[in-house]
């Protein structure tokens, strides 16, 4: 009996003259899924005939947190982007899965708690993450989407 409320794991390649890799397992047999969403995503670009080829986090881009700008840091981070993919009409896509709610500003609570600057951080470093994956997609050819339970 499969469990619905998967979290993380990893998944197991069938198709692996399809599969480019991965950052993270550095493995052609498997890489690693941190929802189920993502898990879906995977099998999805294993199993279909229209996608000719795949990764998970195979792709790094570089980008700077306006917070850590506050903080007068200037450092760049690594954002590894969760899904690369081409289609066999040539496109070449970068597709970051995330829940919807870390994809809109939070609404203003009557009394702030830390709750409300966690996920006001949350969506301020996605929002500079998804800029640079933006400029790397543009510059490289490519789509950048941002995929939620809603897709």
């Amino acid at each position: 009996m499969k469990n619905k409320n998967i979290k993380q794991g990893r998944y197991f390649i069938k198709n692996r003259d399809k599969f480019i890799g991965s950052y993270v397992s550095k493995n052609k047999d498997w890489c690693e899924y941190r929802s189920s969403w993502e898990l879906t995503a995977f099998n999805y670009m294993d199993m279909n005939p229209n996608i000719v080829s795949w990764g998970s986090e195979c792709v790094m881009v570089r980008y700077v947190y306006d917070l850590d700008r506050l903080k007068n840091k200037t450092k760049t981070r690594k954002y590894y982007i969760d899904l690369y993919f081409e289609t066999n009409e040539g496109h070449k896509y970068l597709i970051e899965i995330k829940p919807d709610k870390e994809t809109r500003l939070p609404k203003l609570p009557a009394k702030k708690t830390q709750w409300y600057y966690k996920d006001l951080a949350t969506y301020q470093m996605n929002k500079n993450k998804w800029t640079y994956a933006l400029a790397y997609a543009e510059k490289h050819g490519m789509i950048f989407q941002v995929w939620t339970e809603k897709h």
